[in-house]
């Protein structure tokens, strides 16, 4: 099981690196500009750890082989708080929950920052789940 997750972690460090580039900021209903990426605390490594110590491949998945990568769109607040989280793309199996609940478990991000104020964002955050 260790060796899935620290599988799984290697998976997901590029995974955390591109979530952060896919981000929409906006202000008043428009996109803004020049607004600054939110980071997890620690940066891509911290977020890998944590990944790899919170996430629990689901017993129905392992049971029927099942991979994929779930795709959520994370909802960062002004403050970097985790708000709200949906799944644009999933695979079943417990794959989508478990999506969601690491998602529900995450820390405050440093938030996104347009003229030095945190500002609210959307993330594309693709989690894969690959056995080993």
């Amino acid at each position: 099981m260790k060796n899935l997750v620290t599988a799984l972690c290697l998976l997901l460090l590029p995974v955390a690196a591109s979530a952060q580039e896919r981000i929409q900021t906006k202000t008043n209903g428009f996109p803004a500009l020049h607004a600054s990426k939110p980071a997890f605390p620690g940066g891509p490594k911290a977020l890998q750890q944590y990944i790899q110590s919170k996430l629990r491949y689901p017993e129905m998945a392992k049971e029927y082989g099942i991979e994929g990568t779930v795709t959520l769109r994370l909802r960062l607040n002004e403050r970097g708080q985790v708000t709200a989280a949906t799944v644009l793309e999933g695979i079943g199996y417990g794959c989508d929950e478990e999506a969601l609940r690491l998602a529900a478990s995450l820390p405050d991000w440093e938030p996104a920052r347009r003229n030095g104020s945190g500002v609210p964002v959307v993330i594309v955050w693709p989690i894969t789940f690959k056995l080993q």
